[in-house]
């Protein structure tokens, strides 16, 4: 089957060497704004308030239309310069495990650890971002032409992988790549990625002076990964209050 006819949905693997240049922790707003991250899913801000601690917070939603729209809430609280200080995404459990929804789940979550995690630290992050991307069920699809010649020989080798198993058919989603390789995972899922999976409800891991969290809140349909300083980290335990959920004098949120 030759490129050309492939209609389906395409994802892109992981860019481990750019990691550095997609982070946008601890950036200014209006540089986070340039980023991969905002301009490749196009978050649009849906609502600003003041956290209890002093802080400007600021919510965003995909655009409308977007797949993601009922999926995705992004929320950045920001230092006083205006510099981003925490990052929480939340992801409806439904959509990480529909069969379609999934993977747009799965490439917004490992996109958000990239743009949360420093470029000193992004290699702590990788396995986990894999795991995310690649821990399900794919089938390599032949493109390879039928007849080779002089031209085909000179054409990158092009690997495409499509979700689920079966023939690639029309609305199909794919992961395409030059010389794509599926990395090698542990047999055994990380405690990470179990939460992500909604095999267990919270785990976390400590990345330089951050901290990476997953949790699967009881009593909620949402998944959370947050992305914040260890002492902001140890202030929500000692504290009541929830930095995941916007003050009452908030601007309601758009659905």
């Amino acid at each position: 089957m030759a490129l050309g006819l492939i209609l389906a949905t395409i994802f892109t693997p992981p860019a481990f060497g750019e990691s550095g240049a997609l982070s946008i922790y601890g950036e200014p707003l209006s540089e986070a704004y340039k980023k991969d991250f905002f301009s490749f899913f196009r978050f649009s801000m849906i609502g600003m308030s003041v956290t209890k601690d002093g802080y400007t917070s600021v919510s965003y939603k995909p655009p409308r239309g977007s797949m993601l729209r009922q999926c995705v809430d992004l929320n950045l609280t920001l230092t006083s310069e205006g510099r981003i200080k925490r990052m929480v995404l939340k992801l409806r459990r439904r959509c990480i495990e529909d069969s379609r929804q999934g993977m747009f789940a799965r490439d917004v979550a490992k996109s958000f650890i990239q743009a949360g995690i420093p470029e000193r630290d992004s290699d702590s992050v990788s396995e986990l971002i894999n795991e995310i991307f690649f821990r399900q069920k794919l089938t390599q699809i032949d493109v390879k032409p039928k007849e080779d010649s002089a031209i085909d020989s000179k054409l990158p080798s092009i690997t495409v992988l499509k979700l689920g198993g079966g023939d690639l058919s029309d609305g199909d989603i794919v992961i395409f790549g030059e010389n794509l390789k599926v990395p090698e995972l542990s047999k055994e899922p990380s405690p990470l990625y179990k939460v992500f999976a909604g095999e267990s409800k919270l785990a976390n891991q400590d990345i330089g002076d951050l901290v990476l969290e997953m949790e699967n809140k009881q009593g909620e349909e949402d998944l959370s990964i947050s992305v914040m300083g260890k002492q902001d980290k140890e202030k929500m335990q000692k504290s009541d209050f929830d930095f995941d959920q916007l003050p009452g004098t908030a601007v309601p949120l758009l659905k």
